[in-house]
Order: structure tokens, then sequence, then C-alpha cells
């Protein structure tokens, strides 16, 4: 006969804040004192765990998300600048600073929600290709 279990339902608030955090499976198990293969046995056995760790990864996972739209359309964001002057009194400034659209950002989510419009990669030209360059050299020369 096996042993008894560590596992319980009061360990359900704990597992959500862990993966909430994004916590790998490795530090989730470490942080509860288990061994990978409970954890992973767990997942199978107790649908309630499995559920929450599914809970607190989404949770997670929409923050990040969120960020990166973010970092896709850019933002605004206020800074406090405070200064001293020379007989000590403190003067606090709010400052509106922008951040611009980054457009690595925008190309790898479109790339990612559109992969037939958005190829990371281009598809190569197949077959001849005929490219005319026309040079006009500046000076030396009358050009009238």
């Amino acid at each position: 006969m096996g042993r008894k279990t560590k596992y319980s339902k009061e360990i359900l608030p704990k597992v959500k804040k862990l993966a909430k955090k994004g916590l790998t499976d490795t530090q989730i198990t470490e942080s509860l004192g288990i061994a990978r293969s409970n954890f992973y046995e767990w997942q199978k056995k107790y649908q309630d765990f499995q559920d929450t760790l599914e809970v607190g990864r989404k949770i997670v996972t929409g923050r990040v998300i969120n960020a990166f739209l973010k970092r896709c359309e850019g933002f605004k964001y206020k800074e406090k600048k405070v200064k001293t002057d020379k007989e000590g009194n403190v003067e606090t400034e709010i400052i509106v600073k922008n951040v611009i659209p980054d457009r690595e950002a925008c190309w790898k989510w479109m790339c990612n929600k559109e992969p037939e419009e958005f190829k990371s990669t281009p598809d190569p030209i197949s077959g001849d290709v005929k490219i005319e360059i026309e040079i006009k050299l500046f000076g030396g020369e009358d050009e009238s």
C-alpha cells in the first residue's frame, strides 16, 4: 500500500497564486514541497487542481497579452520629477511622457494573429527576374 497523498483542497489558493505569478511547474513544485511526478499526477487525478492551475495561468497570460498590446499601440505614462532648490524647497512636477508604438511588437503580433497576411519570411521569388537600375552621376558634367 502506498503512502498517503499530500494533496488537499487547502493548497488550491496557493497553487493559483503561484500560477498567477507565472512560475514554471518546477518552481511551483518546489514551493509546494512536492515531487514533479506528484504535480503531474495531481493534474491528471484532481480536476480542481488542474482547473486552478489553468485559471492562474490564464490570468498571467492575459496580463502579458495586454502589456504586449500596449507596446503595439503606444501609450502615455506619468513621471514624477522632484527638484530641491538651494533653500531646500521641494518642488514636484508631473510630466506626461509618450511611448510610441513599437514596430517590432506590431509585426510579431500580426505574424501570430494573421500568419497568412503577415509572414515573418517572404515567399522566395521563382523564375527569371529582370531588374532595371538607372544611375545618374552628378558633378563634373554640365546637365544643360
